[in-house]
């Protein structure tokens, strides 16, 4: 249904395959978006992805982005890969902020941001066209230093 995402769902096999390919890209040039998450037990079932992409490299900032099958929602599973992302993305490169967002009434993935420890910024008024609708879209973010501050629960 993608009810949240900014994106259409797939409707073919070859919008997946195109998914893949710019996956495939990505990781070519050394670029970690999107990974694909799966349970151990499964591996080749893929149930969402996490990535993140620079902001701007200039001034050290990325963005993360998520998207978790509905299924699987409210399980922590989203926290926990992100946790991952998180790390491999600031042990790997120079970082100093972080940012994410949603549309607005996703409140569940605002509370994803929160538990990583992301703080609220604000709230783009009808920013963007989604679906035949413009929607407001809610910003979070946090620096290095917060996460660090905040390694214990990580």
């Amino acid at each position: 249904m993608a009810t949240f995402t900014t994106w259409q769902p797939h409707q073919t096999k070859q919008d997946s395959v195109a998914l893949v390919e710019y996956a495939r890209g990505n990781y070519k040039r050394g670029l970690s978006e999107p990974y694909g998450i799966a349970f151990k037990n499964n591996p080749s079932k893929i149930v969402g992805t996490v990535g993140w992409f620079w902001n701007t490299k200039l001034h050290k900032s990325i963005e993360i982005a998520y998207a978790l099958a509905r299924p699987f929602w409210g399980q922590g599973l989203m926290v926990e890969a992100a946790k991952g992302l998180i790390n491999e993305a600031l042990n790997k490169n120079d970082i100093h902020r972080i940012s994410s967002r949603c549309i607005s009434e996703n409140k569940a993935s605002q509370r994803v941001m929160e538990k990583l420890g992301m703080r609220f910024e604000g709230t783009l008024r009808q920013s963007m066209f989604v679906k035949g609708k413009f929607v407001d879209i809610t910003h979070l973010s946090m620096t290095r230093q917060d996460w660090m501050d905040a390694k214990g629960t990580h």
